[in-house]
């Protein structure tokens, strides 16, 4: 198995404000010296009544902002580590530390870390599910397998119970029986109610982004 992307978004209750500012906030993020969300970078701009959106078509990576997300996607594969470390390190320094503070966006209730994989050879998995389609007399063309599984996280805040929780959705998903087994492991970890301030989150979204990332290589790729 190789990892072959990742997607890191951060979202929040639907904020009209940052909905008519949106233009603004691609400006902060394109001429910001420290010149990871370039143009050279994300060569294509793509305006949606609702969206915009910064875009690599070559590369199939995004950058796109809306009323309720701020959602990072790249695929890379060769330099990995060092891409996954420095654009996550930028959405932070941008994104988390400066967009949010300028344009207050607050009511933080969810962060995302998908991390993206293929596997070439067939997978004990796969031979499973042929096993049990063997039972209805099929032979499959394609997959495609999504569970999740949940975990409460309460915590006690001013007196109040949240209800706060993190979920792993994984995917599975082979187009034909030719091509390669994509594999998906979707960390999010939900706070109810909503943060005010991002600041307040028990733990640091970079943190979690790198957790998810070590907990992916350790359960799937067997290395720390």
């Amino acid at each position: 198995m190789k990892l072959t992307g990742f997607v890191i978004a951060v979202r929040f209750i639907r904020s009209y404000s940052i909905e008519d500012n949106l233009g603004s906030l691609m400006d902060h993020i394109l001429k910001h010296p420290d010149k990871t969300f370039t143009e050279k970078v994300f060569p294509e701009y793509r305006p949606y009544y609702d969206a915009r959106q910064l875009i690599d078509t070559k590369k199939d990576n995004k950058l796109t902002l809306n009323s309720e997300n701020i959602v990072l996607e790249i695929n890379t594969s060769d330099n990995y580590e060092k891409d996954f470390a420095e654009f996550l390190e930028a959405y932070d320094k941008i994104i988390l530390k400066e967009i949010f503070k300028e344009y207050g966006i607050s009511k933080i209730d969810r962060f995302g870390c998908v991390l993206k994989a293929t596997e070439k050879e067939t997978t004990s998995l796969y031979n499973d599910l042929e096993e049990v389609l063997k039972k209805h007399d099929k032979k499959p063309d394609s997959l495609s397998l999504r569970f999740n599984c949940l975990r409460k996280t309460p915590k006690t805040l001013k007196g109040i119970v949240t209800t706060d929780y993190e979920n792993e959705i994984i995917s599975y998903d082979r187009k034909t029986i030719a091509a390669d087994l994509s594999f998906f492991v979707d960390y999010q970890k939900y706070y109810q109610p909503a943060l005010e301030s991002i600041s307040d989150s028990d733990i640091h979204f970079t943190d979690f982004c790198k957790v998810s990332l070590k907990k992916f290589k350790e359960q799937y790729l067997n290395t720390k």
